[in-house]
């Protein structure tokens, strides 16, 4: 996305295309050139990654889950293990 960005830098600053055109140019939709363009008219940083972006990892959680997959028991016995036990295949 950065590249679009830079893109966008270029074509509404320096060549003062319209939103339209450079929609058409590089495919990037209105909606998010209005948003570019707001950010450029209230002088923040676009290229700047802000901060909160994206889904928070749940720490604890993955701690338990990782916990509970190596706590599983294993699906199949061993024929070690079948030997053993006093069921056989003709009860």
């Amino acid at each position: 996305m950065e590249i679009e960005q830079i893109l966008f830098l270029v074509l509404y600053q320096d060549a003062r295309f319209d939103l339209p055109y450079i929609h058409n140019l590089i495919g990037v939709s209105i909606r998010t050139l209005r948003s570019w363009k707001r950010s450029l008219e209230t002088g923040q940083n676009m290229l700047e990654i802000k901060e909160g972006r994206g889904r928070k990892k749940n720490w604890e959680l993955l701690r338990k889950i990782k916990k509970d997959k190596n706590m599983k028991t294993p699906r199949y016995k061993s024929k070690k293990e079948t030997h053993k036990s006093p069921v056989g295949k003709t009860t």
